[in-house]
């Protein structure tokens, strides 16, 4: 009979082997109880008919019809234990009956009170067959109680009671077990065990009992430690139900997800670890694996540990390698996918922007477009003047650098000036290169134009030095053109000099200046920008008769005009193209205002201001919006060139402000 057991699996129910009888008896699923099981198997069983048949005829000293039963029965079972003491017995008794006389009975009677010593002997004398049969009864007796234990139980009538309970108990506890009361239904079993010891159907039930009450144990001690995600003591709990049953309830489900959460827990503390020590991509894979395997593990806690993790690698990268293109488009994916996290935070957001434009600068500079690179680094350097450590400002100084060089070279010393003062303009720390090209502009500028001869030919205009950067390293400069003459100083690697003088062969150039004074540097560590048919050959002295060179004191110089002014352009961001006409305003500190208007070329001067903080501003017009302070506090103090402010436009109107 199949039924369902206490952990939802159906299985065999155990059976008591019954009510010991002789024979192994069949099992039957439909039998109800041990009483219908008995029925079924006298039914079909001759022997066993046979057998219930004589011993009630026995009882009842039914002889004759006690020995034909029995009779029968032993031409089907030969061997049958005792059944040939029972014939025999059965016999003794159907002769004491032939013997005895008509209407006496066979049981022996005691002597009355009133009977004689020799009316006792000749009743004893009278009935010898009648004493026969009772010493016969007395062995009988005898034989039965001594043979008793091994005799079947279930052919005595007293045994059916014992039965009867016997089937009661075994089918509580089968009861019991099935709705997971394990204590009852080992109770019911060790009942059944005080009325028949060693009962299999007992034994085997308080073992399965004990068995299931384990496994229930376990998987509710399973279920609390799931409850207080304590994931390791669930994961032993379950370990050992599953040891001893594979497929008990949904314990090797709940494992699975147990090991799950012990995966997700240990991602989840290895990144905050990582991230505590500024391991800040492999915290990023640790919880990305974490969102990959569960989306729904500790939401808020994960995203905002992934926030920090791409905001810090992001920053982290850009301060060690903010020059390289591929470092930088390495940091715009990181706050590309900072959004994937987190799309409606504004931080990554405005850093995302930021990090765009920065990369679209080195890009355009990569290009050799330096028009897009400006507008780039000027909207990077409105919005976020200190961004990589200023580094929009340093490229906008080598871009105006680069500029004025430019034109420097292709002799317009005017504009060169002003994209010179432009880049000092920055406010970098290292300006010299700008400085130095604005002074060589300066120089250039006021040469005086040779006297024309006396055919009144005019004399183009002197083109500008040639002039040198050094290439790679610190080298030397010798007080002649070769490495046999003293040295007179060194120069670093990017330092930047005026060509005065080369070799005739052009191997040693002269250069201005190397600590305040000129040397000679070998032209192949120099990258000469200009045109060295300028510079002047100097043929000089042999080295070896040239006596050891003392420092040569330096020149005078002229004391340097100072102007207190402001000056500048105001600009079109895209290709920097000044726009004429517009108004320029300037406050000093005693509350005096100056009006004027650009140039043509958007140009701009103050002179003779007050020194001090004077307040600059710009109207802009209509269709533009600035993207550069529209309004300034300068600090004016005497110097040798004006401050240079400029004011950088853009299309479109002004920008919505953030409420």
């Amino acid at each position: 009979m199949n039924e369902i057991s206490a952990d939802g699996r159906k299985g065999e129910i155990l059976r008591p082997k019954g009510f010991n009888a002789p024979t192994a008896r069949p099992s039957d699923p439909a039998s109800p109880s041990a009483r219908g099981q008995l029925a079924e198997m006298l039914r079909p069983d001759e022997a066993e008919a046979l057998y219930h048949e004589g011993m009630a005829a026995y009882q009842h000293r039914h002889w004759r019809e006690a020995l034909e039963r029995f009779t029968r029965l032993q031409e089907l079972q030969p061997a049958r234990p005792g059944l040939d003491a029972l014939i025999e017995e059965v016999r003794w008794f159907l002769q004491l009956e032939a013997a005895a006389p008509p209407g006496r009975e066979l049981a022996p009677r005691s002597p009355g009170p009133g009977l004689t010593l020799a009316g006792f002997q000749k009743l004893l004398l009278s009935h010898r067959g009648l004493l026969a049969a009772l010493a016969i009864l007395v062995v009988a007796a005898t034989l039965l109680v001594t043979f008793r234990a091994r005799l079947p139980l279930n052919w005595l009538p007293w045994r059916i009671d014992a039965d009867q309970e016997i089937d009661q108990l075994y089918n509580e506890g089968q009861g019991r077990l099935a709705v997971g009361d394990y204590e009852g239904a080992r109770a019911m079993f060790q009942k059944m065990l005080a009325i028949s010891p060693g009962n299999e159907a007992a034994e085997t039930g308080i073992s399965l009992a004990q068995r299931q009450q384990r496994l229930a144990d376990a998987y509710a001690a399973a279920g609390a430690a799931i409850a207080e995600e304590d994931w390791d003591r669930a994961g032993i709990e379950l370990a050992n139900v599953l040891a001893v049953d594979r497929d008990y309830a949904d314990a090797e489900a709940r494992a699975e997800f147990v090991k799950q959460q012990q995966r997700l827990k240990g991602l989840y503390e290895d990144g905050a670890r990582l991230l505590g020590l500024g391991q800040w991509p492999e915290a990023i894979t640790r919880f990305q694996t974490v969102r990959r395997l569960d989306p729904g593990y500790r939401t808020e806690a994960v995203r905002a540990f992934l926030l920090a993790a791409y905001s810090n690698a992001a920053e982290s990268l850009l301060a060690r390698r903010g020059d390289d293109i591929e470092a930088v488009t390495q940091v715009v994916g990181y706050y590309e996918r900072a959004l994937d996290v987190d799309p409606q935070n504004q931080l990554a957001m405005d850093a995302y922007r930021l990090s765009r434009w920065y990369l679209d600068g080195l890009q355009a500079i990569a290009d050799n477009d330096r028009a897009r690179a400006r507008d780039a680094f000027v909207a990077l350097e409105v919005e976020a003047p200190n961004y990589a450590n200023g580094a929009a400002r340093r490229r906008l100084y080598e871009l105006a650098l680069a500029e004025g060089q430019d034109a420097l070279a292709a002799g317009n010393n005017a504009l060169a000036l002003e994209w010179f003062d432009r880049a000092l303009g920055f406010g970098v720390a290292d300006a010299g290169a700008a400085l130095r090209g604005r002074q060589l502009a300066l120089a250039v500028t006021a040469t005086p134009t040779p006297t024309p001869p006396p055919t009144h030919t005019p004399s183009p205009s002197p083109a500008p030095s040639p002039w040198a950067i050094v290439a790679a390293g610190a080298v030397s400069a010798y007080a002649g053109p070769d490495d046999a003459y003293p040295t007179v100083g060194q120069l670093a690697q990017g330092s930047e000099v005026t060509i005065t003088g080369r070799r005739p062969d052009g191997l040693w150039l002269k250069v201005c200046c190397v600590d305040g004074r000129e040397g000679w540097v070998a032209a192949s560590q120099l990258e000469v920008s200009g045109s060295l048919a300028l510079a002047p050959e100097i043929i000089p002295p042999t080295a070896t008769a040239l006596p050891t060179v003392a420092p040569a004191s330096p020149e005078p110089t002229a004391t340097p005009e100072l102007f207190a002014c402001i000056s500048g352009y105001v600009l079109n961001s895209a290709g920097a193209v000044g726009f004429e006409d517009w108004l320029v305003t300037v406050q000093e500190p005693t509350g005096a205002r100056y009006n004027l208007r650009t140039n043509a070329d958007g140009f701009y001067r103050f002179d003779d201001l007050a020194v001090g903080a004077n307040i600059l501003s710009v109207a802009v017009a209509d269709g533009w919006r600035a993207i550069s302070p529209q309004r300034v506090t300068v600090e004016v103090a005497a110097a040798e060139y004006c401050v240079e402010v400029d004011f950088w436009m853009r299309p479109g109107p002004p920008p919505t402000p953030v409420r």
